[in-house]
């Protein structure tokens, strides 16, 4: 099973040197969204009920699975960002 990411590093440096270097605990975010998602979980039942005669209902069930298949797979994702005297580095473990 694939986790969602559990920190965030940030490091950004300027002219060579290190500028400023950042570690986020993602994990501590997790039980907050949990509890988001759980008190929308009956809002998003009941319009997606109320538009599947559309076809739409189905799409909004399925989108949740989605979102976090697509958060999960941010896990080693790098973003390094080069310009000509700055350099920023992100970094998803």
């Amino acid at each position: 099973m694939i986790y969602p990411p559990s920190i965030l590093r940030i490091r950004i440096m300027e002219e060579g040197r290190k500028k400023i270097g950042l570690w986020f605990p993602l994990f501590l975010l997790w039980p907050f969204m949990l509890a988001i998602s759980i008190l929308l979980l009956p809002l998003v039942l009941i319009v997606s009920l109320i538009l599947w005669p559309s076809g739409r209902g189905k799409k909004i069930i399925l989108a949740f699975p989605l979102i976090f298949n697509l958060i999960c797979n941010m896990r080693g994702l790098r973003v390094d960002v080069r310009g000509a005297n700055d350099n920023v580095f992100v970094n998803f473990l």
